[in-house]
């Protein structure tokens, strides 16, 4: 439906920007735009189902953007950490990349043989929630190994 896809891009759009703002070291203004983008992606579901206009396709949408969003938001911690040379958190974020993207596609192929597979340890909200609150917190550093470690749990 056009009102709720709509919402889906728009949140996506706010949240990739999380990485933009990541990616110069503006980790204030990274934590506010993933909480916004964040409330797009809690209430774009809403909508959809408020209004019975749900629909695959907006599933499908919702979730290859979300996977977007993943990425762009580790890139850009990943490239502010290569930037001012910090090689440990460079290290974290692409362990937290690989662990993102390997629970989202596990949990896709464990869905094609069972009916419904319960959430684990790390799922996306989890992480874009304390990824969220490290920006703003100034514990970046921490919350990136934290998730680094803990999407790999998830995913196992």
């Amino acid at each position: 439906s056009i009102p709720s896809d709509g919402l889906i891009v728009v949140g996506t759009l706010v949240a990739s920007a999380a990485g933009l703002a990541f990616a110069q070291g503006a980790f204030g203004l990274g934590g506010v735009l993933l909480v916004v983008g964040g409330f797009f992606d809690l209430v774009d579901g809403v909508v959809a189902r408020h209004f019975g206009t749900t629909s695959d396709f907006g599933g499908f949408l919702d979730s290859c953007l979300d996977r977007v969003v993943d990425i762009l938001v580790v890139l850009g911690l990943f490239a502010h950490s290569i930037r001012v040379e910090e090689s440990a958190l460079a290290g974290a974020c692409a362990a937290l990349l690989v662990g993102s993207v390997l629970t989202s596609y596990a949990k896709a192929r464990a869905e094609l043989v069972i009916d419904r597979l319960p959430g684990g340890l790390l799922e996306r909200g989890e992480r874009i929630g304390l990824l969220a609150v490290g920006a703003l917190t100034g514990l970046i550093g921490p919350v990136v190994g934290l998730l680094a470690v803990g999407s790999r749990v998830t995913a196992g």
